[in-house]
């Protein structure tokens, strides 16, 4: 049996790959996704290739490797619209941070519950145990604070407009990439001595990761050092109930038992998506 592979003209990555078989015309579709250290190869329009073959059912298949990033002459896809309401879980990893102490805390654990369109946000921190309360469409927030069995409750009055959920205005699309076991469209944000790069779930467009970069060198190859990554799972897109952004059950007598933050000075924003997601 002899094979031969053709790569087609303007295939995005994942690459389709056909296979014939020498005795009859069997097209196969193999999907193939990579890490950066996989090797390019370009195929000319109308070219077959010969290629290391492996038998499998009594027939030879040709594997080709392709590199990250689409195929030349694939379009990339437009800048994505953010979705605007869903639950997720993130982890926040400083890279720099000293592992063997305590604090600071090199993971941070949250898990949010995102609501724009009626402009409620929920955050709740593993480490140290934390509740935040954003009631934009009240005009208040709150802030819960577990230490030592002891929960302490302190309100605030919210002044500001929710932000909107941010897509970088000038990230250039870099292909695709296979990212916490899925699919993902890869976006670079350059700003010279750092990097942001985000991915976004192929298929659904759900936030994935982003990942700062401080930038090494850009040549002869560019090599970047990681700074901070933001992985989101568990992402659950949809209408969340309004008892979700109510006072957890552990702030017993309710909003009257927090108290007063000094001058309504308000609470930091929690970023969990770098800047592009905060509330």
């Amino acid at each position: 049996h002899s094979s031969s592979v053709w790569c087609g003209k303007s295939i995005p990555s994942p690459c389709t790959v056909f296979v014939r078989d020498s005795h009859s015309v069997w097209w196969i579709e193999v999907k193939l996704a990579f890490v950066s250290s996989v090797l390019t190869v370009i195929c000319a329009p109308t070219a077959l290739l010969n290629m290391a073959t492996l038998d499998t059912f009594g027939w030879k298949i040709a594997i080709v490797l392709l590199s990250l990033g689409s195929a030349r002459g694939s379009s990339p896809p437009s800048p994505p619209k953010l979705p605007t309401q869903f639950t997720a879980k993130v982890n926040i990893t400083a890279h720099h941070v000293d592992r063997t102490r305590d604090y600071p805390p090199w993971l941070k654990q949250l898990e949010v519950f995102y609501d724009y369109e009626n402009k409620r946000f929920r955050s709740e921190f593993l480490h140290p145990r934390r509740t935040a309360v954003r009631r934009y469409d009240q005009g208040e927030e709150f802030l819960v604070t577990r230490v030592d069995g002891f929960t302490e409750c302190k309100i605030s009055k919210l002044r500001d407009e929710m932000p909107a959920p941010t897509w970088p205005a000038k990230a250039v699309y870099q292909g695709t990439e296979l990212v916490l076991g899925g699919m993902c469209h890869h976006w670079r944000e350059d700003h010279g001595a750092s990097e942001v790069n985000v991915f976004l779930d192929a298929r659904t467009g759900a936030p994935v990761r982003v990942q700062v970069e401080s930038v090494e060198q850009t040549e002869p190859v560019r090599l970047t050092t990681p700074d901070v990554t933001y992985d989101v799972y568990a992402f659950k897109p949809g209408a969340i109930s309004a008892n979700k952004f109510g006072l957890p059950k552990d702030v017993k007598g309710g909003r009257d038992r927090c108290e007063r933050q000094p001058n309504d000075v308000g609470f930091p924003y929690v970023h969990f998506f770098h800047h592009y997601y905060h509330a």
